[in-house]
């Protein structure tokens, strides 16, 4: 009987050290998730961290991905109360959401056809190679158009390519960098601005179909006075100037006729850092730090008669129909506050990160080309709440977003790529 009763004791014995060597082996798949999650590569969609919808959006970023101690691996924060879809993605009931191109990030999150889905990051597609000269790019409901230096020396083109694909058409080319510098279209036009010390840079258009030659609306600006907002109602062309944007001394918006005249100062209240037309409405950010102000078109030059709508320090704002979305400074970062276009309080819909460098809205989510940890990142924040979207990481920095019906456009460091929305 004792022979039985040591046998049965070594047996349990044994299925017990099995047991514990088999979950020893599952923690040790887990940390090298949690780990691959702050390498850099994919950050958060690797890892949901516990708890991050509840972490406060003044909490500290840290300084790397390494060191995030709170929110997600690098170093992001949900906003407050808010929620992110990249918290228990894989749990949707929608399959893997890491690695399933029609459930990519969150569920009916769908990757372009033939892209793949690696980390809750659907597979970006390279529209100009991925080592392009890019300046600038625009969109129309047809193309994207983009403004390129046409080598590492000298010489530019504008180009465009059809946003349901297909072959890219050179629409001008100058001998020097003229061509490559901020680009607006409205449809049957590109103006641009370009930042050339020999000809102390100018403001110009060409039509959008090809082949056709710039027009210069605007020359004389020098290498400490240009503008660097274009905007355009499709009767003229707005732009901000500075007598020295060192110093940030107060100059205004100015406009020029599309088809080509004299050039006026429109409002010359403050120093307008960026210029939105919405409409026959005017948005403008005063200065690098300044608020955001409205005035309609038909005001007469130099009336001052705008109305400030958010008096929040920060530059970088895009505007809906009913709200105006800008990057503020936060404690530990930047984030984007919703200002309501009649006034009143201001709602910050997004987590904080450490640095915004663009915006772009589409009527029921505002995109974030953003910094956090060791990536740039562009986040799907929706204005009315929900959860938030991480659609790309990467490492090149992000200069400018733009998004249509169903893809967002990013230039990283003269690379354009395309995501899904």
């Amino acid at each position: 009987m004792i022979g039985k009763l040591l046998l049965c004791l070594i047996a349990s014995a044994a299925l017990l050290s099995a047991a514990c060597a088999g979950g020893a082996a599952e923690g040790d798949s887990g940390v090298e998730a949690r780990e691959s999650g702050v390498d850099g590569s994919h950050p958060d969609a690797l890892l949901a961290h516990e708890g991050s919808a509840d972490a406060p959006v003044d909490a500290k970023l840290a300084p790397d991905a390494e060191h995030a101690d709170a929110g997600h691996p690098d170093g992001s924060h949900p906003p407050d109360g808010g929620t992110d879809a990249r918290d228990g993605a894989t749990e949707g009931g929608c399959g893997d959401t890491k690695h399933d191109p029609a459930n990519c990030g969150m569920c009916g999150h769908a990757c372009d056809p033939a892209e793949g889905c690696e980390g809750g990051l659907c597979d970006p597609v390279f529209l100009n190679g991925e080592l392009g000269r890019a300046t600038s790019i625009a969109l129309d409901t047809t193309s994207l158009y983009f403004a390129s230096m046409a080598d590492a020396a000298t010489g530019s083109l504008l180009e465009s390519t059809p946003l349901g694909g297909g072959i890219t058409t050179t629409i001008a080319t100058s001998s020097d960098a003229t061509l490559a510098g901020t680009i607006i279209v409205d449809g049957t036009s590109v103006y641009g601005y370009s930042k050339d010390i020999a000809s102390n840079g100018t403001i110009w258009t060409t039509a959008t179909t090809a082949p056709t030659a710039a027009t210069v609306l605007v020359s004389g600006f020098t290498a400490d006075a240009y503008p660097v907002s274009l905007a355009t109602d499709g009767t003229d062309v707005y732009y901000n100037v500075s007598a020295d944007l060192v110093t940030h001394t107060p100059a205004g918006i100015a406009r020029v006729p599309v088809t080509g005249g004299t050039a006026q100062l429109w409002n010359d209240a403050d120093d307008y850092y960026e210029v939105v037309i919405l409409g026959a409405t005017a948005y403008f950010s005063s200065g690098y730090l300044g608020g955001v102000s409205s005035e309609l078109l038909s005001a007469a030059p130099k009336a001052d008669t705008e109305t400030s709508i958010s008096t929040s320090a920060g530059s970088i704002f895009v505007v809906g129909s009913s709200a105006v979305y800008k990057a503020v400074e936060r404690a530990g970062g930047y984030a984007v506050q919703s200002v309501a276009l009649g006034g009143g309080s201001p709602v910050v819909i997004s987590p904080t990160y450490m640095f915004i460098y663009a915006l772009a809205f589409d009527g029921t989510a505002v995109y974030c080309a953003a910094y956090v940890g060791s990536n740039y990142v562009v986040d799907r924040v929706p204005s009315s709440g929900g959860p938030i979207l991480r659609l790309y990481s990467g490492s090149n920095h992000l200069d400018q977003l733009l998004v249509d019906t169903d893809h967002v456009f990013v230039l990283a460091s003269g690379t354009i790529l395309r995501v899904p929305k």
